[in-house]
């Protein structure tokens, strides 16, 4: 009956700036930075084996090295958040793409570990969580009721990534060698200050902002008060449902991100040779290319939309077993197999971790705490990839072998994935969006989060909304200033 009013109050609900023009160009700059950060994590497996002869260490060390990077790309993602707020995305991805050339730099020119863990491990780390966060964040800010689609697309980069870079690697790697081929590939991390100029704040927000709120927040308030304001955050330690989804991320991380570091390793031990085990990667990431744009279409369907939480749970249960079966492999067909598979499920996995967080996050949408809720999932990544790579490389170490590695990688992703379906189930009636011809009232309630925004609406210009009814009649309603009152 309301069905037009309600389609109408959610179009003025989207700022102008979004699902449209510059938005997409935005899109395309997060789609170069997830194509060169997932193309070189997948690549570290070369470097792996790299290290394990140019540094001449154990696989423990040289597995941590990948995770330690990766570790601090993640869990540094909360201060990449802040810093958005105070400089700006654009600035933060900018000084993130220069870093991230400095540490490639060091990596390439130092001849000890200590060294290697600072520019790779933590310089380069570093560089790269001021890039990957703010390219979550950005899709975001400029996406409403296409979200799922541009993250979707956004992340089909690291397919793309998964497909190209470890053959460009594996060629710079036969022309240099290990110092050479990490030289070039510090130039081309330099494409990250590219992308970093087109997520630029956008005019409205600009305009809208309160500049003098900081000034006057310090002269009214007192100093506890002050403080609060600075860790606003941490009210989302309170949601205990929340917590639990977000600590899930720790074992799905920790069962799905050591995978990629030893799987070329595991092949070369099956007597495959690395210049055909690298289209492993190539078949992971051909899959991952049509699975992440075609999943965040289907998952902004409106019959998708209720269920969705439960799919994507289910996808990483079979990820999970996809994992566990990489033990019993014994040959390079069965490898593609697993790889192909692990594409499809690894994609709607990943492209959907962010979505999940909005769907899951339960605040009021002006609290400003949804960049920070994406921080925290990023967080507990990489806490997980950090544990797995150690325990992956110690089990590596102590069996003699890479298949009960798989086995542990496995059941942590299988135990995460339960915590995250049990706290997606709790909270249905938030994370399984009602379709517009459902409940289109309920939709609207959940819009206005308190009496000011709902009087907001009210007042736009516009204050005349078309009702089609139950029958072929069609009229038209106006909002009084009597109603007004009456809110």
């Amino acid at each position: 009956m309301v069905g037009r009013l309600s389609e109408s109050l959610e179009h003025d609900t989207t700022k102008n700036y979004q699902d449209r023009g510059w938005a997409w160009v935005v899109m395309c700059g997060a789609f170069l930075v997830h194509f060169l950060t997932a193309g070189c994590e997948k690549a570290f497996s070369l470097w792996y084996i790299e290290i394990l002869d140019e540094f001449g260490t154990n696989s423990a060390t040289a597995a941590s090295l990948g995770g330690f990077s990766a570790a601090v790309r993640l869990i540094l993602a909360p201060i990449t958040v802040i810093l958005c707020a105070k400089f700006t995305i654009q600035y933060v991805v900018m000084a993130g793409g220069l870093l991230s050339c400095i540490g490639m730099i060091i990596a390439a020119r130092t001849t000890s570990l200590w060294g290697l863990y600072a520019g790779f491990g933590i310089i380069y780390g570093f560089g790269l969580t001021l890039v990957f966060t703010p390219a979550l964040v950005v899709c975001t800010v400029y996406f409403e009721r296409r979200r799922a689609t541009a993250l979707s697309l956004s992340l089909a980069g690291a397919g793309f990534g998964a497909f190209c870079i470890p053959q460009l690697i594996t060629y710079l790697l036969q022309l240099y060698g290990y110092r050479g081929a990490m030289l070039l590939m510090a130039g081309i991390a330099l494409n990250y200050v590219v992308s970093g100029a087109i997520f630029f704040t956008p005019i409205e927000e600009k305009v809208n902002k309160p500049e003098d709120t900081e000034v006057n927040l310090h002269k009214s308030t007192s100093f506890v008060i002050r403080i609060k304001s600075k860790f606003v955050f941490l009210d989302l330690l309170r949601d205990g449902w929340f917590m639990l989804f977000i600590s899930s991320f720790i074992f799905n991380m920790m069962g799905s991100g050591p995978v990629t570091t030893l799987i070329l390793h595991f092949a070369e031990e099956l007597g495959i040779n690395v210049k055909v085990s690298v289209f492993l990667f190539a078949i992971e990431g051909g899959v991952q290319i049509f699975a992440r744009s075609l999943s965040g279409l289907l998952f902004d369907q409106k019959v998708i939309k209720k269920y969705r939480g439960i799919f994507w749970c289910v996808n990483i249960i079979l990820s999970a077993l996809i994992v566990c079966l990489f033990a019993a492999a014994n040959d390079f067909t069965a490898l593609c197999i697993l790889m192909g598979f692990r594409g499809l499920f690894l994609a709607i996995y990943i492209s959907h971790q962010t979505l999940m967080t909005c769907d899951m996050y339960n605040k009021p949408k002006d609290s400003g705490l949804l960049p920070h809720a994406i921080g925290m999932t990023q967080l507990s990544k990489g806490i997980g990839i950090l544990l797995g790579s150690m325990i992956s490389g110690m089990l590596k170490d102590s069996t003699g072998g890479y298949r009960i590695a798989f086995l542990f990688l496995g059941l942590s992703q299988m135990f995460g994935a339960t915590m995250a379906l049990q706290a997606i189930i709790y909270r249905k009636h938030n994370c399984f969006c009602k379709t517009d011809e459902d409940n289109s009232v309920s939709r609207l309630s959940h819009r206005r989060q308190s009496q000011e925004a709902l009087l907001a609406n009210v007042v736009e210009p516009s204050d005349r909304y078309t009702v089609e009814f139950d029958g072929n009649e069609k009229g038209e309603i106006e909002i009084l200033p009597e109603e007004v009152q009456k809110v």
